[in-house]
Protein backbone atom coordinates (compact mmCIF):
# COMPACT_ATOMS: atom_id res chain seq x y z
CA UNK A 1 0.00 0.00 0.00
CA UNK A 2 2.79 2.40 0.96
CA UNK A 3 4.68 1.46 -2.19
CA UNK A 4 1.63 2.23 -4.33
CA UNK A 5 1.15 5.57 -2.58
CA UNK A 6 4.82 6.44 -3.08
CA UNK A 7 4.67 5.49 -6.76
CA UNK A 8 1.51 7.54 -7.22
CA UNK A 9 3.09 10.54 -5.47
CA UNK A 10 6.22 10.32 -7.62
CA UNK A 11 4.06 10.07 -10.72
CA UNK A 12 2.14 13.19 -9.70
CA UNK A 13 5.39 15.08 -9.16
CA UNK A 14 6.71 14.03 -12.56
CA UNK A 15 3.44 15.02 -14.23
CA UNK A 16 3.53 18.39 -12.49
CA UNK A 17 7.05 19.02 -13.78
CA UNK A 18 6.19 18.03 -17.35
CA UNK A 19 3.05 20.20 -17.38
CA UNK A 20 4.53 23.30 -15.71
CA UNK A 21 5.70 26.30 -17.71
CA UNK A 22 9.48 26.58 -18.24
CA UNK A 23 9.79 29.90 -16.39
CA UNK A 24 8.07 28.45 -13.31
CA UNK A 25 10.38 25.42 -13.34
CA UNK A 26 13.44 27.64 -13.61
CA UNK A 27 12.23 29.81 -10.73
CA UNK A 28 11.65 26.69 -8.60
CA UNK A 29 15.13 25.37 -9.41
CA UNK A 30 16.79 28.72 -8.66
CA UNK A 31 14.90 29.05 -5.36
CA UNK A 32 16.01 25.58 -4.30
CA UNK A 33 19.64 26.21 -5.27
CA UNK A 34 19.78 29.56 -3.45
CA UNK A 35 18.14 28.00 -0.38
CA UNK A 36 20.65 25.14 -0.35
CA UNK A 37 23.57 27.59 -0.59
CA UNK A 38 22.06 29.65 2.22
CA UNK A 39 21.55 26.57 4.41
CA UNK A 40 25.04 25.11 4.00
CA UNK A 41 26.68 28.51 4.40
CA UNK A 42 24.83 28.96 7.70
CA UNK A 43 26.23 25.63 8.90
CA UNK A 44 29.83 25.96 7.79
CA UNK A 45 30.73 29.67 7.86
CA UNK A 46 31.21 31.21 11.33
CA UNK A 47 30.86 34.70 9.82
CA UNK A 48 27.42 33.93 8.39
CA UNK A 49 25.25 35.86 7.50
CA UNK A 50 27.71 38.74 7.00
CA UNK A 51 29.74 36.45 4.74
CA UNK A 52 27.38 34.28 2.75
CA UNK A 53 30.12 32.38 0.94
CA UNK A 54 32.78 29.77 1.61
CA UNK A 55 36.43 30.62 0.99
CA UNK A 56 39.22 28.05 0.68
CA UNK A 57 42.93 28.16 0.00
CA UNK A 58 42.29 28.45 -3.75
CA UNK A 59 39.85 31.34 -3.40
CA UNK A 60 42.62 33.92 -3.07
CA UNK A 61 44.25 32.70 -6.28
CA UNK A 62 40.99 33.41 -8.12
CA UNK A 63 40.10 36.73 -6.49
CA UNK A 64 43.40 38.46 -5.59
CA UNK A 65 44.48 39.14 -9.21
CA UNK A 66 41.11 40.74 -9.97
CA UNK A 67 41.31 42.80 -6.77
CA UNK A 68 44.71 44.06 -7.91
CA UNK A 69 43.24 44.86 -11.33
CA UNK A 70 40.48 46.85 -9.63
CA UNK A 71 42.92 48.73 -7.37
CA UNK A 72 46.01 49.12 -9.58
CA UNK A 73 44.91 48.38 -13.14
CA UNK A 74 47.13 45.29 -13.33
CA UNK A 75 46.00 41.68 -13.20
CA UNK A 76 48.49 39.83 -11.00
CA UNK A 77 49.17 38.04 -7.73
CA UNK A 78 52.05 39.15 -5.51
CA UNK A 79 54.31 36.19 -4.66
CA UNK A 80 57.79 36.64 -3.21
CA UNK A 81 57.81 40.23 -4.49
CA UNK A 82 57.07 39.00 -8.00
CA UNK A 83 53.96 39.68 -10.07
CA UNK A 84 52.55 36.29 -11.03
CA UNK A 85 49.30 34.68 -12.09
CA UNK A 86 48.57 31.27 -10.62
CA UNK A 87 45.30 30.77 -12.43
CA UNK A 88 43.58 31.96 -15.55
CA UNK A 89 41.22 34.86 -14.77
CA UNK A 90 37.99 32.90 -15.09
CA UNK A 91 36.21 34.96 -12.44
CA UNK A 92 37.06 38.27 -14.10
CA UNK A 93 33.78 38.83 -16.04
CA UNK A 94 31.71 37.98 -12.95
CA UNK A 95 33.59 39.54 -10.05
CA UNK A 96 34.98 42.77 -11.52
CA UNK A 97 31.63 44.33 -12.56
CA UNK A 98 30.26 43.68 -9.06
CA UNK A 99 33.40 45.11 -7.48
CA UNK A 100 32.85 48.48 -9.16
CA UNK A 101 29.64 48.92 -7.16
CA UNK A 102 30.07 46.70 -4.07
CA UNK A 103 32.58 46.01 -1.32
CA UNK A 104 34.77 42.92 -1.63
CA UNK A 105 32.56 40.93 0.76
CA UNK A 106 29.33 42.02 -0.94
CA UNK A 107 30.80 41.19 -4.36
CA UNK A 108 31.69 37.67 -3.18
CA UNK A 109 28.15 37.22 -1.86
CA UNK A 110 26.94 38.37 -5.27
CA UNK A 111 29.08 35.66 -6.88
CA UNK A 112 27.36 33.02 -4.72
CA UNK A 113 23.95 34.35 -5.75
CA UNK A 114 24.95 34.29 -9.41
CA UNK A 115 26.41 30.78 -9.14
CA UNK A 116 23.21 29.52 -7.50
CA UNK A 117 21.03 31.16 -10.15
CA UNK A 118 23.03 29.67 -13.01
CA UNK A 119 23.02 26.31 -11.24
CA UNK A 120 19.23 26.41 -11.13
CA UNK A 121 18.96 27.37 -14.80
CA UNK A 122 21.41 24.61 -15.74
CA UNK A 123 19.09 22.03 -14.12
CA UNK A 124 16.38 22.96 -16.62
CA UNK A 125 18.82 23.01 -19.56
CA UNK A 126 20.26 19.62 -18.54
CA UNK A 127 16.75 18.15 -18.48
CA UNK A 128 16.05 19.55 -21.96
CA UNK A 129 19.26 18.04 -23.23
CA UNK A 130 18.55 14.63 -21.67
CA UNK A 131 15.07 14.51 -23.23
CA UNK A 132 16.53 15.07 -26.71
CA UNK A 133 18.48 11.81 -26.51
CA UNK A 134 15.30 9.74 -26.37
CA UNK A 135 12.70 9.25 -29.08
CA UNK A 136 10.05 8.05 -26.60
CA UNK A 137 8.95 9.19 -23.14
CA UNK A 138 10.58 12.60 -23.60
CA UNK A 139 8.35 14.26 -21.01
CA UNK A 140 9.08 11.58 -18.40
CA UNK A 141 12.86 11.70 -19.07
CA UNK A 142 12.78 15.49 -18.79
CA UNK A 143 10.89 15.36 -15.47
CA UNK A 144 13.15 12.70 -13.94
CA UNK A 145 16.34 14.50 -14.96
CA UNK A 146 15.06 17.86 -13.71
CA UNK A 147 13.95 16.38 -10.37
CA UNK A 148 17.28 14.62 -9.78
CA UNK A 149 19.23 17.75 -10.74
CA UNK A 150 17.40 20.12 -8.39
CA UNK A 151 17.50 17.81 -5.34
CA UNK A 152 21.05 16.53 -5.83
CA UNK A 153 23.38 17.80 -3.12
CA UNK A 154 26.38 16.81 -5.23
CA UNK A 155 25.13 19.12 -7.95
CA UNK A 156 24.82 22.17 -5.68
CA UNK A 157 27.39 21.64 -2.91
CA UNK A 158 29.89 24.01 -4.56
CA UNK A 159 27.46 26.85 -5.29
CA UNK A 160 28.42 28.60 -2.06
CA UNK A 161 32.19 28.27 -2.66
CA UNK A 162 34.33 30.86 -4.41
CA UNK A 163 35.81 28.15 -6.60
CA UNK A 164 35.57 27.19 -10.25
CA UNK A 165 33.38 24.09 -9.83
CA UNK A 166 29.95 25.73 -9.86
CA UNK A 167 30.44 28.15 -12.75
CA UNK A 168 32.33 25.60 -14.87
CA UNK A 169 29.60 22.96 -14.43
CA UNK A 170 26.82 25.37 -15.39
CA UNK A 171 28.62 26.80 -18.42
CA UNK A 172 29.65 23.32 -19.60
CA UNK A 173 25.98 22.27 -19.56
CA UNK A 174 25.03 25.42 -21.52
CA UNK A 175 27.79 24.73 -24.03
CA UNK A 176 26.74 21.09 -24.47
CA UNK A 177 23.10 22.06 -25.03
CA UNK A 178 23.97 24.72 -27.59
CA UNK A 179 26.36 22.35 -29.37
CA UNK A 180 23.62 19.72 -29.52
CA UNK A 181 21.13 22.29 -30.83
CA UNK A 182 23.62 23.60 -33.40
CA UNK A 183 24.13 20.15 -34.90
CA UNK A 184 20.38 19.59 -35.10
CA UNK A 185 19.46 23.01 -36.51
CA UNK A 186 22.68 23.59 -38.48
CA UNK A 187 23.18 27.11 -37.16
CA UNK A 188 26.65 28.63 -36.86
CA UNK A 189 25.35 31.21 -34.40
CA UNK A 190 24.62 28.41 -31.92
CA UNK A 191 28.11 26.99 -32.46
CA UNK A 192 29.55 30.43 -31.75
CA UNK A 193 27.57 30.64 -28.48
CA UNK A 194 28.57 27.09 -27.56
CA UNK A 195 32.22 27.93 -28.12
CA UNK A 196 31.82 31.11 -26.06
CA UNK A 197 30.48 29.20 -23.07
CA UNK A 198 33.20 26.59 -23.51
CA UNK A 199 35.79 29.38 -23.42
CA UNK A 200 34.45 30.45 -20.03
CA UNK A 201 34.84 26.90 -18.71
CA UNK A 202 38.42 26.75 -20.03
CA UNK A 203 39.35 29.95 -18.22
CA UNK A 204 37.83 28.47 -15.05
CA UNK A 205 39.30 24.99 -15.53
CA UNK A 206 42.05 24.95 -18.17
CA UNK A 207 41.96 21.18 -18.75
CA UNK A 208 38.45 21.61 -20.16
CA UNK A 209 40.22 22.57 -23.38
CA UNK A 210 40.41 18.84 -24.04
CA UNK A 211 36.60 18.71 -23.98
CA UNK A 212 36.49 21.40 -26.64
CA UNK A 213 39.04 19.48 -28.71
CA UNK A 214 36.83 16.40 -28.37
CA UNK A 215 33.81 18.40 -29.54
CA UNK A 216 35.85 19.69 -32.46
CA UNK A 217 36.85 16.14 -33.46
CA UNK A 218 33.22 15.08 -33.16
CA UNK A 219 32.23 17.98 -35.42
CA UNK A 220 34.81 16.90 -37.99
CA UNK A 221 33.72 13.25 -37.78
CA UNK A 222 30.01 14.09 -38.05
CA UNK A 223 30.70 16.04 -41.27
CA UNK A 224 33.59 13.97 -42.57
CA UNK A 225 31.91 13.66 -45.98
CA UNK A 226 31.51 17.43 -46.25
CA UNK A 227 35.09 18.70 -46.34
CA UNK A 228 34.14 22.05 -47.73
CA UNK A 229 33.74 25.70 -46.80
CA UNK A 230 30.69 24.92 -44.64
CA UNK A 231 32.67 22.55 -42.41
CA UNK A 232 35.48 25.10 -42.12
CA UNK A 233 32.92 27.76 -41.14
CA UNK A 234 31.43 25.45 -38.49
CA UNK A 235 34.83 24.74 -36.94
CA UNK A 236 35.77 28.41 -37.03
CA UNK A 237 32.49 29.42 -35.38
CA UNK A 238 33.01 26.92 -32.57
CA UNK A 239 36.65 27.83 -31.84
CA UNK A 240 36.84 31.54 -32.72
CA UNK A 241 36.12 32.97 -29.26
CA UNK A 242 38.47 30.48 -27.61
CA UNK A 243 41.37 31.23 -29.97
CA UNK A 244 40.96 35.00 -29.64
CA UNK A 245 40.60 34.85 -25.84
CA UNK A 246 43.61 32.58 -25.36
CA UNK A 247 45.62 34.83 -27.67
CA UNK A 248 44.80 37.90 -25.56
CA UNK A 249 45.53 35.98 -22.36
CA UNK A 250 48.90 34.64 -23.60
CA UNK A 251 49.93 38.09 -24.79
CA UNK A 252 49.07 39.64 -21.43
CA UNK A 253 50.99 36.94 -19.55
CA UNK A 254 54.01 37.54 -21.79
CA UNK A 255 53.75 41.27 -21.05
CA UNK A 256 53.59 40.53 -17.32
CA UNK A 257 56.23 37.81 -16.99
CA UNK A 258 58.13 37.73 -20.28
CA UNK A 259 56.96 34.16 -20.89
CA UNK A 260 54.52 32.67 -23.37
CA UNK A 261 51.87 30.49 -21.72
CA UNK A 262 48.83 29.08 -23.49
CA UNK A 263 46.82 28.18 -20.39
CA UNK A 264 48.66 28.43 -17.09
CA UNK A 265 51.97 27.33 -15.62
CA UNK A 266 52.43 24.98 -12.68
CA UNK A 267 51.10 27.02 -9.81
CA UNK A 268 51.70 27.50 -6.13
CA UNK A 269 48.61 26.29 -4.30
CA UNK A 270 47.73 27.97 -1.05
CA UNK A 271 46.35 25.93 1.81
CA UNK A 272 45.06 27.48 5.00
CA UNK A 273 45.90 25.63 8.21
CA UNK A 274 44.50 27.46 11.20
CA UNK A 275 45.55 31.09 10.93
CA UNK A 276 48.62 30.42 8.77
CA UNK A 277 48.79 30.26 5.00
CA UNK A 278 51.26 27.83 3.43
CA UNK A 279 52.30 27.41 -0.18
CA UNK A 280 53.43 24.34 -2.00
CA UNK A 281 54.00 23.34 -5.59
Amino acid sequence: MNLKKSSRAIGQVLNFISETRPLILILIAVLIKVSVSFYFASLSNPAFPEEWFQATGDTQDFIEPIENLYKTGLLYTELHNNAMLHRMPGFLPFYLPLRFFLSETAALIGIVFFQSILSGISCYVLALMAAKFFSKHKARIFSITFLIAIVSITNSIFDRYILSESFSTSFLIFSLYLFQSALKNKKNSLLLLSGSFMTVTIFLKPYFIFIQLYFLLFLLFAHRKELNARLLKNCLSFTLITVVSLGIWSTYYHHLRGEWVLLQKAMHTRVIWGSKMHRFK
